[in-house]
């Protein structure tokens, strides 16, 4: 015993007496083993425990029932409650169904204002979620509908979790309800909600029976959540649902030109679990990185493998007394896993710290990638996690720092001088393991660059207009009828519409700005899609629709190609400019120009005609969305009422817009709007590419740790060589060697290891890229260039790598050299 008492003793010294050995040991494996750790918590969250909130999880679905009007757009039809009303009276009542949706809302409590998340539900939506009720009566109360129910953080941070919060008061919208219950917060959902503020969340709720009364509005949107809570055997199947929905078209859709536009389009249903509906593709997120992390705690294994190697052949004597004493290889491994102890555990503590620190600061560091970012934590399995691998790791470094040993060479060993290389300090080892690292560094370096390239390009590209510094001022509703009524005139000029816009902009203008009378920015976060059938050429043609003002194209660097722009006198007329895009559509390719100045069908009535002025660039109104938006775009000088009141303002660069300040101005321009607010095209374009820009920051830190990784096991596998060359590279310099002839002979040594490595990474991340983008779509296409690349740069480093300790060797003094070995 007094032996591994002994050696634990000699690893503690060992921390402080060679911090060559020991520092690189416990920064790289402990960092390295802080992000595997991290995305195990990650995995373990989002794989294998049960949602936080809901309950009976495996009896929960998401039904999705979709209209597919372009390879890329696809609507739900599930949009309306009536819908889900029929459906359950088709399946029967004995299926719990449930529909919400979510948008952002201001509420106010005892002269407070709050952001909140707003949920629009059918009446029992909270109960067939299964989330708690934390206080209050259940939301299939019949007076359900005249009041809220607030989520429990809302509940803790607005009213302090008091008890008496019941049938208290608060507005919302111009409209004043009263608290009729508490539920426990709905975390299992995309939001936005800031986590640092908890889930402040607000329920409002409808009858979804009597939806039935209702007429069909021909109301088709996506946002929409449709549940359903039941046993696998009694859910209906996607023929079925599909079934329905073509008798629910044709009987309850009069209008027999809709009814054929709809049926004309595909159609697909699909019932998926809850969970895997709400994880979408972030299993696959996730599982890259715990390959992509695994995959940097090999590479760095490797690089300390060579660097123990190198340590323990330099105690090739002690090693060899000891087997002539009768010790055997079993018996020294043991010592030297308990002489690692002390590095191995000061490296498994900082892997815990660090991992600790990352996933306090994922969702500051992901934003919205992944969800349930609140709810990861370090616990015991973790922990054990990183005990295992270091264990395992320490076991195999015993392992390997003997492999070297022979015991028909230890008379050789006892022997030597030290001087050269004698047959115990066998290099084969060394060079096969980094050969593996190279194939490794090429393939992460691949799907790196590829992934990180094709983030760059959905970032940074062209979006055919500019980015002043522009900001969307918008007023809510207080009022819904009256928000539909604004929509109802015969003239868009001088109607009630018209002039509140008006009104609006004419007080905006008092902030020595540039007020333009349009309400959505280029980049826009909701678009109005017109579908409508052709009657010349019998095709269904898609179309988005948007305003526009006098001067709108100039201020956004929207470039008009043909005609001229729309001015105030194209107010209430049918003229309108397109966009490239819709004059190639109608007139080709060549003659696209010609569509200046002629008529454009938008329909099948008789006044479903304009008049084309301009044509204008084609443009990329959204980043960041799986969805494509490059549709043909008509642009005309007419407005609708929208979600809110909303106008353009421009300032000069650098300035900001004060929310106060613009409250102030428009406070009493009319009793039913509410509040304002405001939003920038800047914010706008980096929450739209957050997330892209967060994917390309976290595969390029990977790349430059692959490469740096590589870099210093090639180094260290070099500065072993050149050291344990010294005597030989000092006889030679001795006796008359050149040192440009010395640094060939230490390259040529080396050049085959890396002319090996790199060869077999090239064809391995050629061949094993292609491999996993069949198993992962979301993988971009191969790209040769960026394959080059990396073959060219991982060859320059590899070959600096070995040039730089060889030189340094070079340039010691000889004789020096030799008085010292």
């Amino acid at each position: 015993m007094s032996l591994y008492q002994s050696a634990l003793k000699q690893g503690v010294v060992r921390l402080l007496t060679l911090p060559r050995l020991s520092l690189p040991l416990v920064l790289t494996l402990g960092m390295t083993l802080a992000a595997v750790l991290t995305v195990v918590a990650i995995a373990k969250t989002l794989l294998l425990l049960p949602l936080p909130d809901i309950k009976e999880e495996s009896h929960l679905y998401q039904v999705s029932a979709n209209l597919q009007f372009t390879d890329d757009i696809s609507v739900s039809f599930l949009s309306d409650l009536r819908r889900v009303a029929h459906l359950q009276q088709q399946f029967g009542n004995e299926l719990n169904w449930a529909q919400f949706r979510l948008g952002d809302s201001n509420l106010t409590i005892n002269a407070q204002q709050y952001t909140v998340t707003r949920i629009n539900a059918s009446m029992g939506s909270p109960e067939v979620l299964g989330l708690d009720l934390l206080l209050g009566q259940t939301t299939t109360a019949e007076e359900a509908k005249q009041g809220i129910w607030i989520s429990n953080s809302f509940w803790q941070i607005a009213l302090g979790g008091r008890k008496n919060v019941l049938n208290t008061t608060v507005s919302m919208a111009g409209k004043d309800y009263p608290i009729l219950g508490v539920l426990a917060d709905f975390v299992s959902v995309e939001s936005d909600d800031d986590m640092d503020q908890g889930y402040q969340q607000v329920w409002l709720f409808e009858n979804m029976q009597e939806s039935l009364t209702q007429p069909e509005t021909l109301n088709i949107t996506n946002g929409v959540f449709t549940l359903v809570r039941a046993n696998s055997g009694m859910l209906p199947s996607t023929q079925e649902i599909e079934s329905w929905f073509r008798g629910y078209v044709k009987a309850e859709i009069s209008e027999e030109q809709a009814q054929q536009f709809i049926l004309s389009k595909p159609f697909t249903a699909e019932i998926l679990p809850y969970r895997d509906a709400f994880m979408g593709d972030s299993h696959v997120l996730v599982l890259a990185l715990l390959l992509a992390m695994v995959s940097l705690l090999v590479m760095a294994c490797l690089n300390l493998f060579n660097m123990f190697i190198a340590h323990y052949q330099g105690r090739n004597k002690e090693f060899s007394i000891q087997l002539c004493m009768g010790s055997t290889v079993q018996r020294l491994r043991n010592l030297i896993f308990v002489e690692n102890l002390p590095m191995f555990a000061l490296a498994t503590l900082l892997g815990l710290l660090a991992a600790a620190w990352l996933i306090r600061f994922l969702p500051a560091l992901a934003g919205d990638s992944l969800p349930l970012l609140s709810h990861i934590q370090l616990d015991t399995s973790s922990a054990v996690v990183g005990l295992a691998t270091v264990c395992i790791i320490n076991v195999l470094f015993a392992f390997v720092a003997l492999i070297h040993v022979k015991k028909d060479s230890l008379t050789d060993s006892l022997n030597s001088s030290g001087k050269g290389t004698p047959s115990q300090q066998n290099q084969a080892l060394g060079r096969i393991l980094m050969v593996v690292q190279l194939v490794l560094a090429c393939l992460l370096l691949t799907i790196s660059l590829i992934c990180a390239k094709n983030s760059f390009d959905e970032v940074y590209q062209s979006l055919g207009f500019e980015l002043p510094n522009a900001f969307e001022v918008s007023m809510e509703y207080a009022d819904e009828a009256w928000q539909q009524n604004l929509d109802e005139y015969e003239e868009y000029k001088g109607s009630e519409l018209f002039l509140l816009r008006q009104r609006m902009n004419q007080r905006l203008s008092s902030l020595n700005a540039q007020v333009l009378d349009v309400s959505t920015l280029p980049l826009r976060a909701n678009m109005r899609i017109t579908s409508f059938p052709d009657p010349e050429t019998n095709e269904n043609r898609m179309m988005i629709t948007a305003p526009v003002t006098d001067g709108y194209f100039a201020k956004f660097g929207i470039k008009l190609l043909a005609g001229r722009d729309i001015n105030a006198q194209d107010i209430g007329t049918d003229n309108v400019i397109v966009d490239k895009r819709l004059a190639e559509e109608r007139f080709g390719s060549q003659q696209w120009q010609d569509i200046v100045g002629k008529a454009l069908r938008v329909g099948s009535e008789n006044d479903d005609v304009l008049t084309v002025v301009g044509v204008v660039d084609s443009i990329t109104p959204t980043v960041g969305s799986n969805i494509s938006y490059n549709l043909p775009t008509l642009y005309a000088a007419e407005e609708l009422a929208g979600a809110r009141l909303t106008t353009l303002v421009i300032l000069p660069d650098g300035e900001n817009l004060d929310q106060e300040t613009v409250a102030t101005l428009l406070r009493d321009l009319d009793p039913r709007l509410g509040d304002v607010a405001i939003n920038s095209i800047q914010s706008r374009w980096s929450g739209m590419t957050q997330s892209a820009r967060l994917n390309m920051y976290v595969v390029l830190v990977m790349a430059a740790l692959t490469l740096a990784l590589a870099v210093i096991g090639v180094s260290g596998l070099s500065q072993m060589t050149a050291a344990q060359k010294r005597y030989e590279m000092a006889v030679r310099m001795a006796t008359g060697a050149k040192q440009f002839s010395l640094l060939k002979l230490l390259l040529r040594d080396a050049g085959l290891m890396l002319a090996l490595g790199l060869a077999l990474g090239f064809v391995v991340s050629v061949f094993g890229y292609q491999y996993m983008a069949g198993l992962v779509e979301q993988l971009p296409e191969f790209t040769w260039s960026v394959s080059a690349m990396v073959a060219l740069v991982l060859a320059l480093a590899m070959l600096i790598s070995v040039a730089v300790p060889s030189w340094r060797t070079i340039q010691s003094d000889p004789m020096r050299v030799l008085r010292e070995l």
